[in-house]
């Protein structure tokens, strides 16, 4: 029986050969001495013919000593990568573990016996060597600082608990490695295992290595070559034709913003256009200026944070394109595909497979909450930031440190320079709530959220001029004592108007003026929501497991509880009046329905 695998990917090593000989023969004789019987297979991938030779003459030796059958090797023509030689040397191995190893003879015998036993001992895990702390020999400072790199970016964005990623000495089991579709043949073959590792809820553990030399063939390795097959393997969870062929849509549905003879009507066209031009003016002049003798909400424009004079990407679209309605039309582009790709993503980060994202990441950008508010960018932006921090959340519960505080400190700067300061403050508190309930669930610690909070902290700091300038002009306003109750709740979602949400078409209760339907009387793939909501109650309570059940359920009464608060004071119990009555904080805009609309949107196409 044989009990572990090495298997070797081998292309013109020759100069290492005798040295990488000599430590097979103590890897054998330790194993042996464990009562573990081992078998090496090689891999020639393309090598040259003098280097093809030295290996078979090398294969022959080692047979000779530890016996043919535990020497194997596989020659091939044309060079396929080593990811290529690992897959096809797994199909030829028989052992429980397998050890992935190099052929340059870089790790000495201690660290790959002591490797080996560990993965004996733990046969289900997988086991990383660690370089982090070897002693390296031989390699240039440039791929030193490319291998720090690459390390760091890797293990945040897959959240590995691991310090080094793209070690060649990995043990794997057998049953892993041989039922997976591995599709990277090249180096980022380490990548997607440990990927697929980690989605798969495997063990990862890592060995210590004490030294490491890069002698002996290393030349082999392009390092512009193998630095763009790691990166592209990094990313490759985005490269799909679900994903771009959605963003795709969106783009051919928006051609029109291409053009400088229309533009995105009503508020986008009589305010934000306005607010570009002065912006663009004043930047094209070389000053920067908060100030214009323009009052909009009893204060001027440059303190109104949906202006955007404090944050950089309003103010790019304003210098690129003076004068021109491709300023606000392009930032609405923008916009929508900001939109877009976090839905998408989050609905990943429920594994929703590629298709149901997709169709999730169109119900929200095809929804009345974006569509009926296209002209007032300030709610796409809020939409903008809520899921980013959406995001940075569901992140930080899969580990994603850096990842989650960065896409929290974007969150709360984009939204604090140009969202909605009356829907921000609603969902905000929304998603505090969220958090506080994940920490007494032990989702997420108190330590684990210190990246979280870090984040958003940062992008408060960044977002603090833009904010200090907004409340300061408030408070000098009429409307900084808050509105009345009555013009606070003007806009409540009238009852009868739900009807709009299985059917849109109807657009009930779109005539009546002051009332707002859940769908802004717009055709989109939401409608299909009612129907399939209906069909996962049937599914969940009859088929699904618990946790799904669950995650179904929680949906559902998250999005009732926000489309409650969006009838305001048109129910029995009118939660979003009494709410106005005891704080300031929900007397700051109006229309309730508009507040919490696309979040009772938001949570009902999760359901669905």
């Amino acid at each position: 029986m044989i009990h572990v695998s090495f298997l070797i990917p081998y292309f013109n090593k020759e100069q290492s050969l005798e040295l990488f000989k000599s430590q097979i023969i103590e890897t054998s004789q330790f194993l042996n001495s464990k009562s573990k019987n081992a078998e090496f297979i090689f891999v020639n991938d393309g090598s040259s013919k003098q280097s093809g030779a030295a290996l078979q003459t090398t294969c022959d030796e080692l047979a000779n000593i530890l016996g043919p059958e535990h020497i194997k090797i596989k020659i091939r023509t044309a060079n396929k990568g080593k990811g290529f030689s690992l897959v096809e040397a797994g199909q030829m191995a028989s052992g429980t573990t397998f050890v992935l190893l190099d052929a340059d003879a870089a790790y000495k015998v201690d660290d790959v016996c002591d490797l080996t036993e560990l993965a004996i001992k733990n046969p289900n895990a997988i086991i990383a060597a660690d370089r982090t702390q070897a002693q390296n020999k031989g390699q240039s400072n440039l791929r030193k600082c490319m291998s720090y790199g690459f390390r760091w970016i890797a293990r945040s964005l897959l959240a590995l608990p691991i310090n080094d990623v793209q070690a060649g000495l990995k043990a794997v089991p057998s049953t892993f490695f041989k039922n997976n579709t591995w599709t990277n043949k090249r180096f980022g073959l380490d990548v997607e295992l440990l990927r697929t590792a980690r989605r798969n809820e495997i063990t990862i553990l890592s060995s210590p290595v004490k030294f490491v030399s890069y002698e002996g063939g290393s030349s082999a390795v392009n390092a512009l070559k193998t630095t763009f097959d790691l990166v592209s393997e990094l990313f490759r969870p985005l490269v799909n034709r679900f994903f771009f062929g959605g963003l795709t849509l969106c783009l051919a549905l928006n051609l029109r913003a291409f053009s400088k003879n229309s533009s995105i009507p009503w508020d986008a066209r009589d305010e934000m256009w306005f607010y570009f031009r002065w912006l663009g003016a004043v930047l094209r002049e070389g000053q920067y200026s908060t100030w214009i003798p323009n009052i909009v909400s009893g204060y001027p424009i440059g303190a109104n944070i949906q202006s955007g004079a404090y944050n950089p990407l309003y103010l790019f679209f304003a210098l690129a394109f003076p004068d021109s309605a491709l300023s606000i039309n392009l930032l609405y582009l923008v916009l929508i595909f900001g939109i877009y790709s976090c839905s998408y993503l989050i609905a990943t980060t429920f594994n929703f497979n590629r298709l149901t994202s997709m169709f999730f990441a169109l119900s929200i950008v095809s929804s009345g909450f974006v569509l009926g508010h296209a002209s007032h960018f300030s709610y796409l932006s809020s939409a903008l930031a809520l899921l980013l921090f959406i995001l940075s959340i569901q992140y930080l519960k899969r580990g994603h440190k850096f990842l989650s505080a960065g896409l929290a400190a974007l969150a709360v700067f984009h939204g604090g320079t140009t969202g909605y300061p009356a829907i921000l403050l609603l969902c905000g508190q929304a998603i505090l709530i969220w958090i506080l309930w994940l920490s007494i669930r032990k989702k997420l610690t108190i330590k684990r959220l210190i990246p979280l909070f870090l984040g958003a902290f940062v992008g408060l700091v960044f977002a603090s001029p833009a904010l200090f300038h907004f409340f300061h002009q408030l408070s000098l306003s009429s409307r900084g004592a808050g509105l009345d109750i009555e013009t606070a709740m003007s806009g409540s979602l009238p009852l009868y108007s739900i009807i709009n949400f299985p059917l849109p078409w109807l657009g009930m209760g779109g005539d009546i003026p002051g009332s707002v339907d859940p769908t802004m009387n717009r055709f989109h793939l939401l409608f299909l929501s009612t129907p399939l909501i209906a069909f996962g109650l049937w599914r969940t309570v009859k088929k699904q497991s618990f946790e799904k059940k669950k995650l179904f359920f929680s949906f559902l009464a998250i999005g009732l509880c926000f489309l409650w608060l969006a009838f305001g004071d048109n129910t029995i119990v009118p939660i979003r009046k009494y709410l106005a009555e005891l704080s300031v904080l929900y007397r700051v805009g109006r229309f309730p329905s508009g507040e919490a609309r696309g979040a009772a949107l938001l949570f009902f196409a999760l359901a669905s």
